[in-house]
């Protein structure tokens, strides 16, 4: 089915569908009453999960109310967006790579098939990739212009293209001419893009003996010659630079520093668990041969500074000589696999070379000079310098390091919402407001509240609050509390509603001689699951910081009063 889009004369809308990868905005998203609202006015939306989530049934009827679930006030007839879900995979079910913010990419084996018609996030991409292509194709009227109609789907999942260097971890080859029986299409597989990320030699590419078309590079930069790595002039294609590394042809040589590749190649399979030795027989916590690290299998990123010292006669050898990383001694040394290379079972240097070398390359090869800065990045909207500010919505009304209260640049959407922030010291919220997850639940919930066991741990949604406050407001522990915030006066009334855990965690701050109550909340509920309830992200701000938009909402102000039902409401705090 192709759904109708409608147009900016008949809908004033920007964003006509939306497809939401294991992601649940509904929950999830700050300020999520606006996010909730905001499908509605979608043409279409598709979820790919494991189960049905908020996201998904936004628009189904309250079983109490018949309204929406997701939107109070609206019902299920006036919604128009279309929703599909697909049925995915979990991670155990499908192969393919993992990596984190410690640079290492590692791979992920298939433990079991998934249930029913479900299909992994490549296959399903891949197959979608494929049909919009024909679909573009039959009806671009030109397709010299159109971007999609002439989309290069990969030589790794195109048929016909003769290519059999797919190799798996036993030595047989992966049939590329075979397509899925449920779709009729070629079937995607993670091998096969992890090569073309790796990157291939193109056709047209300068001949030479190791430049066969279709053969994998094996790095982007290598300290003697270009053999076998990225070249300009369109002669090797890749998808990113620094994955470059990962899944190399075994039949171009590499050096040891890159590490020694499985039989196919893929070096995010390697699974030595036994930490690397340096030369004297001491070790610094490498572990080079487990999976790989972007680039170039470097443990330690910027490792070059620990030996540089630029006109010094000890150039190349480590500024701490017991715990070097990287050492270059003099030709000749007995630790030395070869004149003027790096000491055994070092790293792979970052930014430099050994002494005597006519390339001058300084430590800090992610930034233009080379070396290290004070200060951040010229492109930060908030810098150079680290400063002190408020968040958006704070109980402050003067910042007591700095004569600004908040940051000027923080990031807000342009959109007319933007009321539902409060203003700076506003007497009607008068508490700090902070979120946080649990161990219990992941994220958004919905794999996790769909689980018996884990809802057993952690049944229903709590906010924690000080013994001082429970006090003065006269909540116990296990009460029912409602928070409301400034996008309560906005959405409908939206407020929180949750158990209360009086704790001695959390006290009561003292601010510039004035006392300041703090609460926090979870955020993984919903209404769709086995467990269900409040999420935090309904009272949480839409605002975010000033360089990447990450939301801010570990900050808001509201207010808290015990509710647990007619004729046992508390008082807000005044």
């Amino acid at each position: 089915m192709v759904p109708q889009l409608g147009t900016p004369e008949n809908k004033p809308q920007v964003v006509y569908g939306l497809m939401c990868w294991g992601s649940n905005p509904a929950v999830g998203g700050p300020s999520s009453s606006w996010e909730r609202s905001a499908l509605q006015h979608l043409d279409w939306l598709v979820c790919v999960d494991l189960w049905k989530t908020e996201t998904a049934a936004f628009w189904e009827p309250d079983p109490v109310t018949g309204e929406c679930i997701g939107i109070p006030g609206q019902i299920p007839a006036n919604v128009g967006t279309t929703v599909y879900m697909l049925p995915a995979s979990a991670s155990f079910e499908k192969e393919g790579s993992v990596s984190n913010s410690s640079r290492l990419s590692q791979w992920r084996y298939k433990a079991c098939d998934a249930p029913g018609e479900a299909m992994d996030d490549l296959s399903i991409i891949n197959e979608l990739g494929k049909r919009l292509i024909a679909l573009y194709q039959a009806d671009a009227p030109s397709l010299l212009r159109d971007p999609v109609a002439n989309l290069y789907w990969g030589p790794y999942c195109n048929p016909g293209t003769g290519n059999v260097d797919f190799w798996g971890m036993d030595g047989s080859a992966y049939d590329d001419g075979i397509p899925d029986p449920r779709t009729g299409l070629l079937e995607a597989n993670a091998h096969k893009v992890a090569k073309e990320l790796n990157g291939y030699f193109c056709p047209g590419a300068e001949a030479t003996a190791d430049t066969i078309v279709g053969a994998r590079v094996n790095g982007f930069f290598n300290a003697t010659a270009s053999k076998g790595t990225l070249r300009e002039g369109a002669q090797t294609s890749s998808g990113n630079w620094l994955y470059c590394v990962m899944y190399p042809d075994p039949n171009i040589p590499s050096t040891d520093a890159y590490g020694s590749s499985p039989a196919n190649g893929n070096r995010q399979e390697k699974r030595d668990p036994v930490e690397v030795a340096r030369a004297d027989g001491n070790y610094i916590g490498l572990f080079k041969n487990w999976a790989v690290c972007w680039p170039l299998n470097r443990r330690i990123i910027y490792n070059g500074a620990s030996v540089y010292q630029a006109g010094h006669p000890l150039c190349g050898q480590p500024l701490a000589p017991s715990k070097w990383v990287l050492d270059f001694p003099a030709a000749g040394d007995p630790l030395v696999p070869g004149a003027g290379s790096n000491k055994a079972g070092g790293d792979v240097p970052d930014g430099y070379n050994p002494p005597g070398g006519s390339l001058v390359r300084y430590p800090f090869i992610m930034v233009s000079e080379g070396h290290a800065r004070i200060f951040g990045g010229f492109s930060l909207e908030d810098g150079p310098f680290p400063e002190h500010y408020e968040p958006l919505e704070t109980v402050l009304t003067e910042n007591v390091i700095s004569q600004t209260l908040g940051t000027p640049t923080v990031f807000l959407h342009a959109r007319p919402e933007r009321v539902e922030i409060a203003v700076p010291g506003n007497s009607e919220f008068p508490i700090i407001g902070t979120t946080y997850r649990l161990t219990e639940h992941w994220q958004a919930g919905a794999m996790t509240r769909n689980l018996p066991w884990l809802c057993e741990l952690q049944p229903e949604a709590f906010v924690e609050l000080s013994v001082e406050l429970a006090g003065i407001l006269d909540i116990e522990n296990g009460d029912t509390v409602e928070i409301k915030t400034q996008r309560t006066n906005y959405y409908n009334n939206q407020t929180m509603m949750a158990k209360a855990c009086v704790t001695k965690r959390l006290k009561t701050f003292n601010i510039n001689g004035s006392p300041r109550h703090v609460i926090g909340a979870i955020w993984h509920f919903g209404y769709v699951g086995l467990a269900t309830g409040d999420s935090a992200n309904l009272v949480t701000a839409h605002a975010g910081d000033a360089n990447t938009g990450i939301p801010e909402s570990k900050a808001f102000i509201c207010n808290i009063r015990r509710n647990n039902g007619v004729g046992d409401v508390g008082d807000w705090l005044a």
